[in-house]
């Protein structure tokens, strides 16, 4: 209900001793992205943010569990200031045979923007209703924001126009360079704090190994307004010839990878106890 009537621009408070209790909190990935709110995954350059988000959008559009989390099904439209159409083509085709469907789901949109996000609202308002979009990615926030992303006068703005599509919205973000002595946990998204602070989940990336043809990932989860923060979620990537599988993982794979020091405290432990144990 609007805050305001619309003929004046009156004021309209309501008393909330008059507003039915809502249903509990539903969620587009469970305990992840919280439904019609705005959540941020960010990390380093070539940390695999966007096949990520790819297949978090396939997922959804095809009601798969995400690494064992479970989705709310719905119309999925990809915002691309990055990459093209043809190249965003070539990782569908390969995430979809690494799922084991047989091509791009019904339901997964793609649209390349070149202009500011905020430029586009009124058409992307449009387009939601339309095609009942329940879930848009955003990739990636630096060039979608089309100021200083340093800026809370840009980013503030930014956040508010998103939120005003009345959708689920996932941003995806740079972080600031890592400087001598900081951990990778505790980076922010690139800029502004507010960056942070206006989303209400907030999911990290992390790189911890390569080998020929895999990836090791830890995706950490930083901040959330709605649930208890989530452990973490260790992730593999393999690229095949023609197909991309995306797994979860267990600590004894990433340790066998070499990555054991980025292992949270507990899983470092279990691992240690079941090695001892042998």
């Amino acid at each position: 209900r609007p805050i305001y009537m619309r003929d004046n621009r009156t004021l309209m408070p309501v008393s909330l001793a008059t507003v039915p209790e809502p249903e509990p909190r539903r969620f587009v990935i469970e305990g992840l992205i919280p439904e019609d709110d705005t959540s941020i995954l960010y990390g380093d350059g070539g940390q695999g943010k966007s096949l990520l988000a790819l297949y978090f959008g396939t997922c959804v559009a095809t009601g798969t569990a995400v690494l064992d989390q479970k989705v709310e099904r719905s119309n999925v439209l990809y915002l691309d200031w990055e990459l093209t159409e043809e190249e965003q083509s070539r990782r569908i085709y390969k995430l979809a045979r690494g799922m084991n469907l047989t091509g791009p789901p019904d339901g997964l949109d793609y649209l390349r923007l070149d202009t500011p996000l905020m430029q586009a609202i009124p058409q992307l308002k449009a387009l939601i209703r339309e095609r009942h979009y329940g879930l848009i990615i955003v990739d990636s926030l630096g060039p979608a924001c089309g100021g200083d992303p340093e800026a809370a006068r840009f980013v503030i703005p930014l956040f508010n126009s998103i939120r005003s599509l009345g959708t689920t919205s996932l941003l995806i973000d740079h972080q600031s360079r890592l400087q001598q002595g900081q951990s990778y946990r505790n980076k922010d998204p690139f800029g502004s704090i507010y960056k942070k602070n206006l989303s209400r989940s907030a999911i990290q990336l992390h790189k911890v190994a390569e080998e020929e043809g895999r990836l090791a990932l830890v995706l950490r989860h930083l901040k959330s307004n709605f649930t208890a923060l989530r452990s973490d979620i260790y992730i593999t990537i393999g690229f095949g010839a023609d197909r991309i599988l995306i797994d979860k993982a267990n600590a004894s794979e990433l340790a066998s990878m070499g990555a054991e020091e980025h292992l949270d405290s507990t899983s470092a432990v279990l691992l240690s106890l079941r090695d001892r144990d042998r």
